[in-house]
């Protein structure tokens, strides 16, 4: 993984010192105003007309000789301009080996990483990547105001120096190899992958939004390039490459932010962060100083980096259990340089056509804004709806959407916004969860908690599929619904199997204090629920409701092997680490639902030691105040327990 971060900071590193370089080499040239962003054309056309092969190509080969091949086409044409090529052909050439490179950088993550640890893998990537674009456009400012030949021979050292560390990335196997290499044959694959992850509503949402972005990046390197001169009076070429270094120094915050907030569960939360570039852009476009435009630009970079770091590990994700990661980052390429022409070009024609850059950066600005409400409100707006086989079987019919809601049953809950009811299909037993929309008030509370609200019946959705992804027996889903744009409106439905031949910890261990169960089985059992505690929280999962009503054991199963299933994840969270607090209200409210079965302190030290997999004696000592936060919650819990049953 360090070979993969150390090449691609390099390569990274010579392309945005080449770019402003290249601009410098067409001002000296006496070049007009709008041919610096035909720049940006020449390199994207290479990733668009090249998207159906460099796919196969990247999933041909191990990967890291790829982008050692790509890195020597990039120094070839670097190495031209320097010789006195057309900087826009040779800039093509660069294009070439970075439209070849990709495919194969991002394509490298997911099979060196883990799925739950691929937004992290990404984060570093674009951290690495980040720190490159601010030292390579900040170098390739001031050396191309020094010497523009001494900035590209720097950037041909530097493709050199990539190059060679590529050497050192392991040779992994081939994933998805194309079986037929003629040119027709692979525009079939491209455009076979291509609608295969269209039909993919995360992989579509990914593919639109990174787009998005990677357009109006494009575009506001070169309207800064206008920009600066034009509302800050400053006219150089190392300060609109400097205030690109400032956006870099944001998306890497950004970047470390989704790494450290956000997981494949819970991509939604990357959307807010979308709509706030085009907000912060509309202000920009009105900034005359040099200060604000520092903040308001690292507030554009951190919100890019936290809205496309997550989309990015999503696709790949998606595209590795589909059609191969290589095959999804070249799709990606295509959409997201094909934005990038098309805003870049839309940009051009604005300025060759004589509208002021202040008044480009402000209808920039608004069109980013509707673009990213646009793509938030139909990712709200989708519907999802999916059932099982055996249900479908079941049920002997098609049974519709809105019947789903309106269905009934033995009610176990209803409360404001969520039903829970039993049903019965070819004699055999189903939960359905019915979300009816939480509002606006119960959100906006939550926000001023400094959580998420749980908006319908993906959060257990998600939270099943990360228990079993663990290894943590768990409900089996039967169906799920989706569907409004409205976060505090939507409906969504889940429907779980019931588990039979089991019953609750709470109604098993409720005659305990008067009738002790067989000492071997009390501690199986203990052991049992202090595993699943440990796997859940260190793995970034807290329940919130984690009371011993919530364990199912299965009465079939040897006692001194329990198995115990773990239910009632509405309100799960799924995160990379588990904060302090959420471990403490978790084990404080298993330990309160405990109290009153009859467990001795040795019971009690047992679980915590089996918890933490370490011995008593520097457990107590060094973890003394967390074990006497526990206990304050399980405390506050018990005594409001005793209030309530006292008060009817």
């Amino acid at each position: 993984m360090l070979a993969v971060l150390l090449a691609q900071f390099l390569s990274a590193l010579a392309d945005n010192a080449l770019l402003f370089a290249a601009i410098a080499l067409l001002k000296s040239q006496q070049a007009p105003a709008w041919m610096p962003p035909l720049l940006q054309e020449s390199f994207v056309l290479a990733f668009i007309l090249l998207a159906p092969f460099v796919g196969p190509f990247a999933d041909a080969l191990p990967k890291g000789r790829v982008m050692m091949i790509a890195n020597g086409l990039k120094l070839v044409g670097s190495a031209a301009m320097l010789a006195g090529l057309n900087p826009l052909l040779a800039y093509n050439l660069v294009g070439i080996g970075a439209a070849t490179y990709s495919p194969a950088k991002y394509g490298i993550l997911s099979e060196l990483v883990e799925p739950s640890a691929l937004v992290k893998a990404n984060s570093l990537m674009e951290g690495s990547t980040i720190v490159a674009i601010l030292l390579g456009a900040v170098a390739g400012g001031l050396l191309a105001d020094w010497s523009i030949p001494g900035a590209l021979a720097a950037v041909c050292a530097a493709y050199c120096a990539a190059a060679a560390v590529n050497l050192a990335i392991p040779a992994l196997p081939t994933e998805h190899p194309v079986q037929r290499r003629t040119p027709t044959a692979l525009l079939q694959d491209f455009y076979a992958a291509s609608a295969c992850l269209l039909r993919n509503g995360d992989a579509r949402f990914s593919l639109l939004g990174t787009s998005l972005f990677w357009g109006t990046g494009s575009t506001l390197r070169f309207l800064l390039v206008a920009w600066v001169p034009a509302a800050l009076l400053i006219d150089d070429t190392s300060t609109p490459a400097n205030l690109s270094g400032v956006v870099a120094i944001g998306i890497a915050t950004g970047a470390a932010a989704a790494a450290r907030w956000v997981t494949l569960a819970t991509v939604y939360r990357a959307l807010p962060a979308g709509l706030l570039i085009g907000l912060w852009l509309l202000v920009l476009a009105q900034t005359t100083t040099l200060p604000a435009s520092c903040v308001l630009l690292t507030l554009i970079g951190a919100c890019g980096g936290f809205f496309v770091v997550p989309l990015n590990a999503l696709l790949q994700e998606r595209g590795h259990e589909s059609v191969g990661s290589g095959h999804a980052i070249a799709v990606q390429n295509f959409f997201e340089n094909l934005s990038m022409l098309l805003m870049v070009g839309l940009y051009s024609l604005l300025m060759r056509a004589g509208l002021s850059a202040v008044d480009a950066a402000g209808g920039f600005g608004g069109l980013v804004l509707l673009g990213m409400a646009l793509l938030a409100w139909a990712r709200y707006a989708q519907t999802e709806f999916q059932l099982s086989p055996a249900l479908t079987s079941a049920l002997g019919r098609d049974v519709a959407f809105d019947e789903w809601l309106a269905w009934r049953g033995q009610a176990f809950r209803d409360v404001a916004g969520r039903r829970t009811l039993r049903f019965e299909a070819g004699g055999k037993g189903y939960f359905i969860k019915i979300h009816s929309g939480v509002g606006w008030k119960e959100i906006g509370k939550n926000l001023l908690s400094g959580r998420w609200a749980v908006l319908g019946a993906d959060n257990e959705r998600r939270a099943i599929a990360r228990l079993q992804q663990l290894g943590i027996d768990t409900m089996r889903i039967a169906g799920f619904g989706s569907r409004g744009w409205n976060p505090a409106r939507r409906q969504s439905f889940l429907i779980t199997e019931e588990l039979t031949g089991t019953v609750s910890l709470e109604d098993l261990c409720r005659d305990w204090p008067t009738q002790p169960p067989d000492v071997s089985f009390k501690r199986a059992l203990i052991e049992r629920v202090a595993d699943i505690a440990k796997t859940l929280h260190e793995h970034g999962v807290n329940h919130r409701d984690f009371y011993i009503c919530h364990f199912l054991w299965h009465r079939a199963e040897a006692a001194q092997t329990p198995k115990l299933s773990v239910i009632d994840l509405h309100r799960a969270q799924l995160r990379g680490r588990t904060p302090r607090r959420w471990l403490v209200k978790d084990l404080g409210a298993l330990y309160f639902s405990a109290m009153d079965i009859g467990l001795t302190r040795r019971d009690v030290l047992r679980f915590l030691r089996r918890y933490r997999g370490r011995p008593l004696r520097g457990l107590l000592r060094e973890e003394a105040g967390f074990w006497r936060d526990v206990q304050r919650r399980a405390n506050r819990l018990y005594a409001a327990w005793q209030l309530l049953k006292q008060t009817g």
